[in-house]
């Protein structure tokens, strides 16, 4: 080789090279030869490795990086690591796909550690169950299967086929679960959400909290709409704001007030607003303040005013319908 100019040498053609061929280096005043594979590696990067079986994993750049599963792909970046069959990590720092086609397309220190799991970005984010999806954030978890985290800090997804789409130290424990952003809300229960706000919980099944802050529904299909520390502990029953108030009976509804409550002992009833008020019998309705109803079936209210220009001014021969007659009010009791 050394006599031998390399204008002289014959030509190769392009796709010519057999698995043995060699080129010559000159490497610190001494030639020496190298294999066309090996130096393929050494301009990737000296220090990333391509250990798959047949060399079908593939390493296209940066430092330190390890492709060790059959037909697994790392881009460039850092210290990543593709160890499994199929596996991909786009680029980033220190991220570990470890699950059968997972994918990291970047980020730092994120795990894909499940069958099909992806994560798109961000930091610490690990995805621990078959086909889940973290897009990015900082420090979030999915453990369920199917499912996804849009985003956030510190949220997790234990159930199944869940989604938390963005929000900080929440939790989503069923299946079929989702909340959508918010802080410290919690998801215990199968189909129920949580739209927003902060220290909300739903334990009911296919219930849900609209936002406000430190709600609690317990029982199956109820709802918040919102308000601060409204409470729910039966089922098919809605509180639609305000702060305090508490319904513990089946198919009740409280509009909104404060400290209203409507008792075990008093189902299918409704608190249409006010304060401090307390439906303790079946269908009775209250619209005022400090009032206890005790009748079924009645409006309690403190005070009621009538516009007499629409009040029949004779019997108008319906049962309980009022009407005005010598100036007098008075209650039809004709039987029809």
């Amino acid at each position: 080789m050394a006599t031998t100019k390399i204008s002289e040498l014959n030509p190769l053609a392009s796709g010519s090279t057999c698995a043995a061929a060699v080129l010559p280096i000159v490497n610190d005043g001494t030639t020496d030869k190298i294999s066309i594979d090996d130096l393929r590696g050494t301009l990737r990067g000296a220090s990333n490795q391509s250990t798959g079986v047949s060399s079908t994993s593939t390493v296209s750049g940066g430092k330190n990086n390890t492709a060790s599963g059959n037909y697994s792909v790392i881009g460039g970046g850092r210290q990543n690591t593709a160890d499994t069959d199929m596996s991909t990590v786009g680029g980033g720092f220190c991220n570990v796909s470890s699950g059968t086609c997972s994918t990291i397309a970047g980020g730092r220190e994120n795990l894909a550690a499940c069958s099909r799991a992806s994560i798109g970005g961000g930091f610490k984010n690990r995805a621990c169950g078959n086909l889940s999806t973290i897009s990015g954030g900082y420090c979030n978890l999915i453990t369920g299967n199917f499912s996804t985290i849009g985003g956030g800090c510190n949220a997790t997804v234990t159930g199944a086929c869940s989604t938390i789409a963005g929000a900080k130290f929440s939790t989503v424990s069923a299946a079929l679960g989702f909340i959508a952003g918010g802080r410290n809300n919690t998801v215990s229960d199968y189909g129920s959400n949580i739209a927003g706000g902060w220290l909300n919980t739903v334990s009911g099944g296919a219930s849900t909290i609209g936002g406000g802050s430190a709600n609690t529904v317990s029982g199956g299909c109820s709802v918040i709409a919102g308000g601060k520390q409204n409470k729910i502990t039966a089922n098919t029953s809605t509180i639609g704001g305000g702060c305090c108030n508490t319904i513990c009976t089946i198919n009740s509804t409280i509009i909104g007030g404060c400290c209203n409550t409507i008792n075990p002992s008093g189902p299918t009833s409704a608190i249409l607003g006010g304060i401090n008020n307390v439906a303790a019998c079946p269908c009775s309705f209250i619209a005022g303040i400090g009032i206890t109803a005790r009748a079924c079936s009645a409006l309690h209210v403190n005070n009621l005013l009538l516009e007499t220009g629409s009040i029949p001014t004779s019997d108008p021969g319906i049962p309980g319908m009022l009407f005005i007659a010598g100036g007098a009010l008075k209650v039809s009791g004709c039987i029809a």
